[in-house]
Protein backbone atom coordinates (compact mmCIF):
# COMPACT_ATOMS: atom_id res chain seq x y z
CA UNK A 1 0.00 0.00 0.00
CA UNK A 2 1.14 3.56 -0.83
CA UNK A 3 -0.37 6.93 -0.19
CA UNK A 4 0.13 9.75 -1.76
CA UNK A 5 -1.70 12.73 -0.80
CA UNK A 6 -4.66 13.52 1.19
CA UNK A 7 -6.40 17.19 1.75
CA UNK A 8 -8.93 19.61 1.21
CA UNK A 9 -9.90 20.68 -2.28
CA UNK A 10 -11.00 24.32 -3.47
CA UNK A 11 -14.70 23.93 -2.44
CA UNK A 12 -13.78 22.23 1.30
CA UNK A 13 -14.96 18.82 0.10
CA UNK A 14 -12.63 16.13 1.22
CA UNK A 15 -9.86 15.35 -1.36
CA UNK A 16 -9.42 11.36 -1.09
CA UNK A 17 -6.60 9.45 -0.93
CA UNK A 18 -4.41 8.15 -3.90
CA UNK A 19 -3.81 5.06 -3.16
CA UNK A 20 -2.90 1.97 -4.81
CA UNK A 21 -3.42 -1.35 -3.02
CA UNK A 22 -1.97 -4.28 -4.85
CA UNK A 23 -5.02 -4.18 -7.94
CA UNK A 24 -7.82 -2.27 -6.15
CA UNK A 25 -7.73 1.29 -8.19
CA UNK A 26 -7.99 4.50 -6.29
CA UNK A 27 -11.67 5.12 -6.82
CA UNK A 28 -12.48 1.83 -5.46
CA UNK A 29 -10.67 2.64 -2.27
CA UNK A 30 -12.67 5.99 -2.15
CA UNK A 31 -16.21 4.04 -2.50
CA UNK A 32 -15.40 1.66 0.11
CA UNK A 33 -14.61 4.30 2.59
CA UNK A 34 -17.58 6.27 1.74
CA UNK A 35 -19.89 3.06 1.95
CA UNK A 36 -18.28 2.19 5.55
CA UNK A 37 -18.50 5.80 6.92
CA UNK A 38 -22.30 6.13 5.23
CA UNK A 39 -23.16 2.17 6.93
CA UNK A 40 -21.44 3.12 9.97
CA UNK A 41 -23.70 6.40 10.68
CA UNK A 42 -27.11 4.90 9.86
CA UNK A 43 -26.43 1.18 12.29
CA UNK A 44 -24.74 3.41 15.24
CA UNK A 45 -27.62 6.09 14.73
CA UNK A 46 -30.43 3.01 14.54
CA UNK A 47 -28.89 1.87 17.43
CA UNK A 48 -28.88 4.62 19.75
CA UNK A 49 -32.58 5.83 18.86
CA UNK A 50 -33.90 2.35 19.79
CA UNK A 51 -31.52 2.49 22.74
CA UNK A 52 -32.81 6.42 23.97
CA UNK A 53 -36.37 5.03 22.91
CA UNK A 54 -36.05 2.05 25.55
CA UNK A 55 -33.30 2.78 27.52
CA UNK A 56 -32.94 -1.25 27.92
CA UNK A 57 -36.74 -1.73 28.05
CA UNK A 58 -37.58 -4.51 25.89
CA UNK A 59 -41.01 -5.29 24.58
CA UNK A 60 -42.78 -7.87 27.39
CA UNK A 61 -43.63 -11.01 25.46
CA UNK A 62 -46.57 -12.92 26.34
CA UNK A 63 -47.10 -10.55 29.50
CA UNK A 64 -50.75 -11.92 29.38
CA UNK A 65 -49.72 -14.74 30.92
CA UNK A 66 -48.72 -13.42 33.71
CA UNK A 67 -50.15 -12.48 36.61
CA UNK A 68 -53.45 -10.40 36.48
CA UNK A 69 -52.97 -7.76 38.98
CA UNK A 70 -56.21 -5.91 38.80
CA UNK A 71 -58.04 -4.23 35.67
CA UNK A 72 -59.83 -0.84 36.23
CA UNK A 73 -62.04 1.30 33.21
CA UNK A 74 -61.68 5.27 33.17
CA UNK A 75 -65.01 6.68 31.07
CA UNK A 76 -64.99 9.10 28.40
CA UNK A 77 -64.97 11.70 30.74
CA UNK A 78 -61.38 10.86 32.63
CA UNK A 79 -58.64 14.00 31.82
CA UNK A 80 -56.24 11.55 30.61
CA UNK A 81 -57.38 10.98 26.65
CA UNK A 82 -54.28 8.46 26.64
CA UNK A 83 -55.72 6.09 29.53
CA UNK A 84 -59.56 6.12 28.63
CA UNK A 85 -60.96 2.64 28.26
CA UNK A 86 -59.78 -0.82 29.82
CA UNK A 87 -56.63 -0.96 31.86
CA UNK A 88 -55.08 -4.41 32.81
CA UNK A 89 -52.03 -4.88 34.98
CA UNK A 90 -50.02 -7.77 34.98
CA UNK A 91 -46.55 -8.69 36.81
CA UNK A 92 -44.08 -11.10 36.17
CA UNK A 93 -42.90 -13.91 39.17
CA UNK A 94 -40.65 -11.24 40.85
CA UNK A 95 -43.25 -8.21 40.26
CA UNK A 96 -45.89 -10.68 41.98
CA UNK A 97 -43.07 -11.03 44.83
CA UNK A 98 -43.00 -7.52 45.46
CA UNK A 99 -47.28 -7.04 45.30
CA UNK A 100 -46.92 -9.86 48.24
CA UNK A 101 -44.02 -8.31 50.38
CA UNK A 102 -44.62 -4.55 49.52
CA UNK A 103 -41.26 -4.35 48.83
CA UNK A 104 -40.26 -5.21 44.62
CA UNK A 105 -37.03 -6.66 43.60
CA UNK A 106 -34.88 -6.22 41.06
CA UNK A 107 -36.06 -7.51 37.93
CA UNK A 108 -39.60 -7.22 38.48
CA UNK A 109 -42.00 -6.32 35.42
CA UNK A 110 -44.83 -4.14 35.85
CA UNK A 111 -47.22 -3.70 32.23
CA UNK A 112 -49.99 -1.28 32.61
CA UNK A 113 -51.82 -2.76 29.78
CA UNK A 114 -54.67 -0.16 27.75
CA UNK A 115 -57.41 -1.19 26.00
CA UNK A 116 -59.85 1.07 23.91
CA UNK A 117 -63.24 0.55 24.81
CA UNK A 118 -66.56 0.34 22.54
CA UNK A 119 -69.88 1.02 23.69
CA UNK A 120 -72.33 -1.47 22.75
CA UNK A 121 -75.93 -2.11 23.67
CA UNK A 122 -75.88 -0.66 27.13
CA UNK A 123 -72.31 -2.27 27.89
CA UNK A 124 -68.65 -1.76 26.86
CA UNK A 125 -66.18 -4.13 25.67
CA UNK A 126 -62.33 -4.22 24.72
CA UNK A 127 -61.39 -2.94 21.68
CA UNK A 128 -57.90 -2.51 20.04
CA UNK A 129 -55.02 -2.45 22.27
CA UNK A 130 -53.86 1.32 22.61
CA UNK A 131 -50.52 1.00 24.28
CA UNK A 132 -48.47 -0.87 26.94
CA UNK A 133 -46.88 1.36 30.07
CA UNK A 134 -43.84 -1.09 31.38
CA UNK A 135 -42.03 -0.36 34.61
CA UNK A 136 -38.79 -2.42 35.26
CA UNK A 137 -37.30 -2.61 38.33
CA UNK A 138 -33.33 -2.28 38.40
CA UNK A 139 -32.32 0.00 42.24
CA UNK A 140 -28.48 0.13 40.82
CA UNK A 141 -29.25 1.34 37.25
CA UNK A 142 -31.97 3.42 38.11
CA UNK A 143 -31.55 4.92 41.49
CA UNK A 144 -32.39 8.34 40.61
CA UNK A 145 -35.76 7.29 39.65
CA UNK A 146 -36.93 5.15 42.79
CA UNK A 147 -34.89 1.53 40.85
CA UNK A 148 -37.31 2.08 38.45
CA UNK A 149 -37.26 2.24 34.41
CA UNK A 150 -40.51 3.38 32.42
CA UNK A 151 -41.27 2.40 29.21
CA UNK A 152 -44.24 2.46 26.24
CA UNK A 153 -44.59 0.90 23.23
CA UNK A 154 -47.41 1.15 20.46
CA UNK A 155 -49.95 -1.25 20.22
CA UNK A 156 -47.67 -2.50 17.38
CA UNK A 157 -44.92 -3.05 19.99
CA UNK A 158 -42.86 -0.09 18.34
CA UNK A 159 -41.34 1.52 21.66
CA UNK A 160 -42.43 4.89 21.91
CA UNK A 161 -39.69 8.01 22.99
CA UNK A 162 -39.94 8.65 26.30
CA UNK A 163 -37.33 11.80 27.10
CA UNK A 164 -35.12 11.81 30.38
CA UNK A 165 -37.63 14.75 30.94
CA UNK A 166 -40.37 12.44 30.74
CA UNK A 167 -39.17 9.60 32.45
CA UNK A 168 -38.58 11.81 35.69
CA UNK A 169 -42.33 12.99 35.62
CA UNK A 170 -43.33 9.34 35.69
CA UNK A 171 -40.73 8.46 38.38
CA UNK A 172 -42.03 11.85 40.48
CA UNK A 173 -45.85 10.93 39.72
CA UNK A 174 -45.09 7.32 40.73
CA UNK A 175 -42.87 8.48 43.82
CA UNK A 176 -46.06 9.41 45.98
CA UNK A 177 -46.86 5.30 46.28
CA UNK A 178 -44.64 2.77 47.90
CA UNK A 179 -42.24 1.34 45.93
CA UNK A 180 -43.31 3.44 43.34
CA UNK A 181 -46.26 1.00 42.33
CA UNK A 182 -50.06 2.59 42.38
CA UNK A 183 -51.67 -0.87 42.05
CA UNK A 184 -52.75 -3.44 44.41
CA UNK A 185 -52.84 -6.84 44.07
CA UNK A 186 -56.70 -8.00 43.78
CA UNK A 187 -56.67 -11.71 44.99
Amino acid sequence: MHIHNFGWNKNNSVRFFTISIYGSTTKEIALKKIFAVVFSVVVLSGFSNHQAATDGISYPEGFRKWTHIKSNFLDSTHPNVKYRGFNHVYANDKGMQGYETGIFPDGAIIVFDVIEAVHKNNHSEEAKRNHIDVMVKDSTKFFSTGGWNFGQFEADKTPRVLTKEMKTKCADCHASQKDYVFSEFRP
